[in-house]
């Protein structure tokens, strides 16, 4: 559960930095700024904190503030810290204004103004917001350079304030240097380095330079350490997403609602841009860590020591099972063809076959080609088809000569890399039981550059039936696939996702075992479903055709209908719905309690439900006020309970009294939005495998608050696809389709009530507020459920607006222990419905760098 934050104060700087992470901030707002940290500030603070910013440094940026200085905090030991930030600001902005009159050879102005400047205290005199690098990094207009016209400036707060025009704008933004150190292939090019920034290096988010100034001020536990500036941004500073400089164009085109307002974009990314969490520059940070190319070559890049190691690993094998590469043939490019067979020739695992059958291609160059390779190595078996009978007959004739215990698939234009069936066998060694294997996988363009990685989860049913999670690289014990007879004729376009479905119905979830490595390289081309699904929309046809034969095998009563990023399946309702009992917990808040209870009535479709208001001490005569007239709605009940708050000891007491089959748990600061939000939920609650059902709920401003849980995610957990807007997909269309999390939010979660109690409900004695969420669907989880997310429901979540903070330090203390009580809940990680290619520094589904996988190496 999300809440508001306890009240506590330091009475020193030495108790202030005794605290950690987010309680540090939290301490820091009440006793800097006498109000509670926001929620952006303290993103902005915790990711300045991981970034290794000393909470020194911290401090003096939240007491020099305006808003602080209008506090007129005394705290012990607040002077000193804020006398050396000063005393470093003062020493820099000295050195920048000495660089650039060197530059314009103004020495002699320059001695004869620097005395005055070093004499004044000027710092004190400033306007208590104005950051020294606005100063450095704006140029805009004035040639007249004196200290005392940058004291004027600052004194007024003109950030717009440039320290010069007249300096030639490319010995200030761009170094050459700097540009081809950074980019050894513009160096061998031979193109003019500024030339190339302009017309290609700018748009590919290279940097121009690097201002050590900028970056000093900026990351001061750089000063601190004693570390060369440029030497720590090479490095250290790029791979741990810092930032090397400024970019006010990058900035405004970036950020369009910035340039719109006509905002000097250093002044916007000094005063708003750091604590909204918006990036100054192209960098590591912003880009990088999502750059596929630079993080195959670090971590998805395999030498000769790797590839010998692998080679030795093989031979140690205790099951070296043969595995047979399926692939049906027909017409393909014939360079694409020979690089698929060559693909395969080139594993480091050796036992292999590859079966191909070419399905009456109409070129002959194709059957020259396969002889050849039949020819020269005898693992290469083909069989040519007298008739063409389409993809399924095609691998179904590839299979009848394969002989193999494992079969994989591979497209007749797609590429495994060289250490795709090493991996697979190693999981067959490790895990003996299963009986289906799938990988990661990436797309691989004309020229083989390789793009958009798809790192998935483990075994995820609700996902799969959502899109084809399966394939690629899929592979299947051969006597499961003999089993459900092959590759079935009339499901072209969607037969690989059909042999899964059919396949998973023989055998248990747990045999299907995910690697998570890139193993396959799916081809783009404009044939290929790889570059979009308009390339085949039969495929999608039929994929639907075969989820629905799907159910109707299992004799589950549910339908899947093709939407626009894969497939919504919707499960019935029994004729006689049952009753679920909504649980709102409140106190006072009648604005948000009110259009809670209003929004549920006047929208909502299913008909069968009751709302149990939990009155946790409402002493606003308005809320009471409201709270009697509302009882006289038969279907609405108010308990009052006046004990401290207790967020989970508050709803276990109220499912004790709920006469609902099902119980949901509802914040009181929760807004309806799709009348069949309900009906959505019940619909997967009564499901017999499943805990609880969570739903997508958006800010006010439609960008997504929540949509599933991801485990140990920036701590103990967060939300999946947080501040996304509603309309865009997210991860894979994660943020679109139907699937199970670890968790989903207490904010709006439905669950069966036999099942709430038969786990004991939310952990009242060590999660009373905190993380209680979590914990139960990780129970429930552990205990053989799937929690399940659905985007179909949809609510607003008034997050940070439901109670009043709570001033007392125990409360502190109580989220300390909680803190402390889930991170030793070895459940938390690794998390099976997220990747451990992703990051876990950020929500935001970035690369991890580097991966929580064994080294390849």
């Amino acid at each position: 559960m999300i809440l508001s934050q306890p009240i506590v104060t330091a009475a020193s700087v030495e108790e202030l930095l005794s605290y950690h992470d987010e309680i540090f901030i939290r301490v820091a707002y009440q006793t800097l700024l006498h109000r509670p940290a926001d929620p952006s500030g303290t993103r902005y603070y915790l990711a300045r904190l991981q970034t290794g910013v000393s909470k020194k440094e911290i401090i003096s940026q939240i007491a020099t503030s305006v808003e602080a200085q209008s506090k007129r905090v005394n705290v012990a030991g607040l002077d000193l810290i804020i006398k050396n930030h000063e005393k470093f600001k003062t020493s820099w902005l000295k050195q920048i204004y000495h660089r650039l009159i060197t530059k314009k050879n103004r020495m002699d102005n320059a001695k004869k103004q620097i005395s005055t400047f070093e004499d004044k205290n000027y710092q004190t005199g400033l306007h208590p917001s104005f950051d020294t690098t606005a100063t450095s990094m704006t140029l805009a207009e004035s040639d007249n350079i004196t200290p005392i016209k940058i004291e004027e400036k600052m004194k007024k707060n003109d950030s717009n304030y440039t320290l010069t025009s007249t300096l030639d704008k490319k010995d200030i933004l761009f170094d050459t240097d700097w540009y081809l150190e950074q980019n050894p292939d513009v160096a061998e090019s031979g193109i003019d380095p500024y030339t190339h920034y302009i017309n290609y290096g700018k748009k590919e988010g290279r940097h121009p330079r690097f201002d050590k100034h900028w970056y000093l001020n900026q990351y001061t536990d750089v000063v601190d350490n004693g570390i060369d500036a440029h030497e720590h941004y090479i490095h250290y500073g790029k791979f741990e997403g810092r930032h090397p400089a400024f970019d006010g164009d990058w900035y405004l085109d970036q950020y369009p609602d910035v340039a719109a307002s006509g905002s000097n974009p250093l002044d916007h990314y000094l005063r708003y841009g750091k604590a909204e969490g918006r990036h100054p520059a192209y960098s590591v940070y912003t880009v990088d860590r999502n750059n596929y190319s630079k993080w195959v070559l670090n971590f998805d890049t395999i030498n000769d020591k790797n590839r010998e190691s692998m080679k030795i690993k093989s031979n140690l094998f205790k099951n070296k099972p043969l595995i047979s590469v399926v692939m049906p043939v027909y017409n393909p490019n014939l360079v694409w063809l020979a690089e698929a067979i060559e693909s395969i020739q080139n594993q480091i695992y050796p036992n292999w076959e590859l079966c191909i059958a070419d399905d009456l291609s109409p070129n002959p160059a194709i059957r020259q080609l396969l002889e050849q390779y039949a020819k020269k190595d005898s693992r290469v078996k083909v069989v040519f088809r007298t008739e063409n009978g389409h993809i399924s007959n095609a691998t179904n004739s590839a299979l009848e000569i394969s002989s193999g215990e494992w079969i994989a698939l591979l497209d007749h234009d797609d590429m495994l890399p060289q250490h795709a069936l090493f991996w697979v066998v190693e999981a067959i060694n490790t895990n003996p039981n299963i009986r289906m294997i799938y990988s990661d996988e990436d797309k691989m363009d004309e020229k083989g550059n390789r793009s958009s990685p798809y790192f998935k989860c483990d075994w995820n049913p609700d996902l799969f039936y959502s899109h084809n999670m399966f394939s690629h690289l899929g592979v299947y014990h051969s006597a499961l696939v003999r089993e459900v007879g092959g590759f079935r004729v009339g499901m072209e376009g969607s037969q690989d996702y059909d042999l899964a479905l059919r396949c998973s119905e023989k055998i248990q979830l747990k045999q299907i075992h995910h690697v998570p490595r890139v193993l396959y390289h799916w081809r783009i081309h404009a044939e290929s479903t790889a570059s979009s699904a308009d390339a085949k929309p039969y495929a999608m046809i039929a994929g639907e055709r075969a989820i629905n034969e799907h159910f109707q095998r299992r004799g589950v009563n549910a339908k899947a209908e093709l939407i626009v990023y894969g497939y919504r399946v919707r499960y019935a309702l029994p004729k006689i719905l049952p009753l679920v009992t909504l649980i709102i917990p409140t106190r006072n808040g009648l604005k948000l309690l009110q259009q809670c209870v209003e929004s549920i009535i006047e929208k909502t479709t299913y008909t069968n439900y009751e709302i149990l208001i939990i009155d946790n001490g409402s002493d606003d005569t308005l809320t009471l006020r409201y709270l009697k007239k509302i009882v006289s709605n038969p279907s609405i009940r108010v308990v009052r309970d006046d004990g401290p708050f207790n967020y989970s000891a508050l709803n276990n007491s109220a499912v004790k009294i709920a006469k609902g089959e099902i119980v949901g748990l509802i914040n009181n600061d929760i807004e309806v939005i799709s009348p069949e939000w309900l009906s959505e939920m019940v619909s997967h609650a009564l499901r017999p495998e499943v805990g609880a059902v969570g739903a997508k709920l958006l800010y006010p401003n439609n960008t997504i608050q929540h949509a599933g849980i991801l485990l140990g995610v920036t701590g103990i957990a967060a939300h999946a696809h947080r501040n996304i807007p509603r309309d865009q997909h997210g991860y894979f269309g994660r943020a679109s389709l139907l699937q199970s999390f670890s968790a989903v939010t207490a904010a709006c979660l439905l669950v069966r009530k036999s099942l709430y109690e038969s786990i004991g409900g939310l952990n009242a004695i060590d999660l009373k507020v905190a993380f209680n969420d979590v914990d139960f669907c990780i129970r429930l989880r552990d205990a053989g459920y799937r929690n399940i997310f659905t985007p179909y429901a949809e609510l607003y979540h008034h997050e940070s607006a439901t109670r009043g903070s709570e001033e007392s330090p125990e409360n502190i203390v109580r989220f300390a222990k909680e803190v402390d009580y889930m991170k030793k809940n070895k459940s938390l990680s690794p998390d099976p419905a997220y990747s451990p290619n992703l990051t876990i520094d950020n929500d935001d589904f970035s690369l991890a760098n580097p991966p929580r996988v064994v080294s390849i190496n």
